[in-house]
């Protein structure tokens, strides 16, 4: 064999050779282009994923705040009928969401904090494959992510559910619901 012979064509050799004999032969390049193929099926994953835990919370959110609003709507009707404006009901179920909203969060980044950072190590060791936290500024804007779609799934669902209890009339809402 020659010093400066092409490495693929030494491998292609090989191979004619060894056919049948139960070896493989693979260049590193080769390898490298494998476990690329497949580091980028488990980045995609990871994508599908994500999109469906984003696409079941934000319906989990919605069903949750539209319940809500519609087991109290003989409030709302009560509230109407004794004169109480329709925006300043809204603005009370608004902040009221906006409090559960804000204090969820804040506990779940906790949890995370408490639990993922401190066992980092131990998820390393578990999953046996190069392992990296992000970074400050990843966090952050993963952080500022997931509240604005918090924000936004609760505003949709509050305007929805709001339309559609404002379109009737303020008595019959009042009547008690069975």
């Amino acid at each position: 064999m020659q010093k400066d012979a092409d490495i693929e064509d030494v491998a292609g050799r090989l191979r004619i050779e060894l056919a049948g004999k139960g070896a493989s032969v693979y260049t590193v390049s080769s390898l490298i282009g494998m476990l690329y193929d497949k580091l980028h099926n488990f980045e995609v994953f990871g994508l599908i994923l994500n999109g469906f835990i984003m696409i079941t919370v934000s319906a989990a959110l919605f069903t949750l705040v539209t319940l809500s609003i519609r087991q109290r709507q003989n409030r709302i009707g009560s509230f109407l009928s004794v004169g109480i404006s329709k925006s300043h009901i809204i603005n009370i179920f608004i902040h009221e969401y906006l409090y559960l909203l804000l204090i969820g969060y804040i506990f779940g980044v906790i949890l995370v904090c408490i639990f993922v950072y401190p066992l980092y190590p131990l998820l390393s060791q578990i999953i046996d494959i190069p392992y990296k936290t992000i970074g400050i500024a990843k966090l952050l804007t993963v952080l500022v992510r997931v509240l604005a779609v918090n924000l936004l799934m609760m505003g949709i669902s509050v305007s929805f559910s709001f339309i559609r209890i404002i379109k009737q009339e303020p008595a019959i809402m009042a009547e008690e619901q069975v």
